[in-house]
């Protein structure tokens, strides 16, 4: 016996609801809780409460207007790299994405509340999002 329009449609809508419903739990139920947070910084663990305590604070200017921000001089300055110019420095953000930057450009920039690292000299694709973690190379 075959199903009417007036049937297959309502059914075919309850299937996609169910489907939606349950593709959104299977999202929600694998995504890693972590502390967003923790940002790691030569391998020590800081949160942004902590560093603003820590640290110096200061205003840059991009092409897109003033930043104000946490010194990232100043988090490598407490962090205790031994000679913060003779290094290179990746800052990684939660999504992995990298970029590697010198002494020099580095303590130009500022990281904000949000974990978002500003440079005023760089192309935006140094401007990482959502940082995880600065490693020192």
């Amino acid at each position: 016996m075959l199903m009417g329009k007036e049937k297959l449609i309502p059914f075919l809508a309850i299937v996609i609801i169910i489907l939606g419903t349950l593709s959104t739990l299977y999202v929600n139920a694998n995504t890693i809780s972590v502390d967003d947070e923790i940002i790691k910084v030569n391998n020590k663990e800081y949160t942004i409460e902590q560093l603003l305590k820590m640290t110096n604070t200061k205003t840059i200017t991009t092409n897109e207007g003033e930043k104000s921000g946490i010194s990232l001089e100043s988090i490598i300055e407490i962090s205790g790299v031994p000679c913060p110019s003779c290094n290179k420095y990746n800052i990684v953000g939660s999504d992995k994405y990298s970029k590697i930057v010198d002494w020099n450009t580095l303590k130009t920039g500022v990281i904000t509340e949000e974990k978002r690292v500003y440079f005023p000299e760089t192309a935006h694709a140094f401007w990482v999002r959502d940082v995880a973690e600065i490693e020192v190379k």
